[in-house]
């Protein structure tokens, strides 16, 4: 890929043509890397933690981050990936993230099955499959943004009081859907009593004759005053 449309901060003494630009992200050395290990691995699962500069109108921003990739020969390791980011997230106590389709064109990676990671109304990553290994997913993390909102979220909340109530719903759903679209459909039904919704199983079969493919959702209710009611819990479920 050209670094030229990334922003890539040129040299002015470089050491040679293949050194020209000081690099702007992880993701196109680890897909490279991925590639050459295809030739002795069925599977591989890399990461690494580098600086990275982009050049901007005031002069070059210099940054810290952390790139992931997997790639399998036979495999969508997309859901392997973004597990990944689910449980970092967590280990570092950032609450409040979302998934959402990707809104800038990156070359590398396939738009129609990338997303982009937000919190705090910030861009901190994106995670998606590569444009040219299908079975390759890749992930950037922005460091310095992800560890400053970790910082403001380390506040302490005491243990609620009242019981949560855990439904799960299995949905057939055409394959062009995203699961990040179905998952803010039912944060936006029932917001007040909804306190949680992950994806804890999927299943795509390519022998069914229709495009489609099964998704199941744990969702988790929780009011912080009382202990929620099947009738109340039923009610939410019918909206979602």
């Amino acid at each position: 890929a050209d670094p030229k449309w990334w922003g890539a901060v040129a040299l002015l003494n470089p050491i040679s043509a293949d050194f020209h630009y000081l690099r702007p992200g992880l993701s196109i050395h680890l897909l490279r890397n991925i590639e050459e290990n295809f030739r002795f691995y069925d599977a591989v699962r890399i990461f690494e933690v580098g600086k990275t500069f982009v050049d901007k109108t005031e002069g070059f921003e210099e940054s810290s981050t952390l790139g992931m990739a997997i790639g399998f020969k036979k495999g969508n390791p997309i859901l392997e990936l973004k597990g990944l980011l689910d449980q970092l997230f967590q280990e570092l106590g950032l609450v409040e993230y979302f998934f959402r389709n990707l809104s800038w064109d990156l070359k590398f990676l396939d738009q129609g099955k990338s997303l982009r990671i937000e919190s705090n109304h910030q861009v901190i990553g994106y995670v998606g499959i590569s444009k040219t290994e299908e079975n390759v997913a890749l992930a950037e993390i922005f460091l310095d943004k992800l560890l400053k909102l970790v910082e403001e979220e380390k506040e302490y909340e005491p243990l609620p009081k009242y019981p949560s109530v855990m439904r799960d719903i299995s949905l057939f759903v055409p394959r062009a859907v995203r699961v990040d679209e179905v998952l803010e459909m039912m944060q936006n039904s029932a917001p007040l009593l909804l306190d949680d919704v992950d994806l804890i199983d999927f299943y795509e079969d390519p022998n069914l004759k229709e495009d489609r493919k099964s998704l199941t959702f744990r969702l988790v209710f929780q009011a912080d005053d009382r202990t929620l009611t099947d009738e109340e819990v039923g009610k939410a479920m019918e909206k979602i």
